[in-house]
């Protein structure tokens, strides 16, 4: 089987601050990987790595292959290709992903637009399908709405939606739940765990949360002092 995802070697750094340090992973089609490790310690970075969107400070080393392509040798035309359809990725604070100025059908449009040119009433129709999968009440009249007039779940939510539109083979998420409430939380992670199974993408996410790990990863590694090694998390 060929990995969705292969990291060798992979060495970050930024202004002579080494950040992760010859790690490697390896991801299959629908398995899922928690990231834990302390603030600061490059989880962030690495998911960025990932996606190639770090600033030109950040200088990075060794191999990212996905579904066999070494992403560090991409054009920026060859990696569009692979970016919102192959990977995509959730930020920590769901706001971060939305534009005030413009209603929540607007977004499903720019996400269809960046990878395929459907009708808006189609666009209409599969962004309404996936607020009803993700569990949210009358979606065709949310749609009309802006972010700053839903809760954060709500919102989280749309996110999900809005990331799974494009269906993406491979998604990072960055502590994608934790500025939800405890029952909230749980909530996300259910759905979230549906429809990774149902769907079968292969899922990244970092967090602190030892139980949230339990929960959704098939494996987890813990990022710390710049070294990246699987872990087996304890039952207490």
């Amino acid at each position: 089987m060929t990995p969705l995802l292969q990291i060798n070697d992979l060495t970050i750094t930024c202004k002579d601050k080494l950040l992760v340090k010859n790690a490697g992973l390896c991801l299959n089609q629908g398995e899922c990987i928690a990231l834990t490790g302390p603030s600061g310690s490059g989880k962030t970075t690495l998911l960025k790595a990932i996606c190639h969107i770090l600033p030109q400070s950040f200088t990075v080393s060794g191999k990212i292959c996905f579904l066999k392509n070494d992403i560090n040798k991409l054009s920026l035309r060859q990696l569009n290709k692979y970016l919102g359809t192959g990977i995509t990725m959730i930020l920590q604070n769901p706001a971060d992903n939305f534009d005030d100025r413009k209603n929540i059908l607007s977004h499903f449009e720019e996400a269809m637009h960046a990878s395929s040119l459907k009708a808006k009433e189609e666009v209409k129709r599969l962004a309404v399908d996936l607020l009803y999968k993700m569990q949210l009440a009358y979606p065709q009249n949310l749609l009309k709405r802006r972010s700053f007039e839903l809760s954060q779940g709500m919102c989280q939510r749309v996110i999900l939606a809005l990331t799974l539109m494009q269906r993406p083979k491979l998604i990072l998420a960055d502590e994608f739940t934790c500025s939800l409430d405890i029952i909230t939380r749980v909530q996300i992670l259910q759905l979230l765990n549906n429809l990774h199974q149902e769907m079968g993408f292969g899922l990244i996410f970092i967090t602190h949360n030892k139980d949230d790990a339990r929960f959704l990863a098939d494996r987890t590694y813990h990022l710390e002092h710049a070294t990246l090694q699987q872990r087996i998390l304890d039952g207490t």
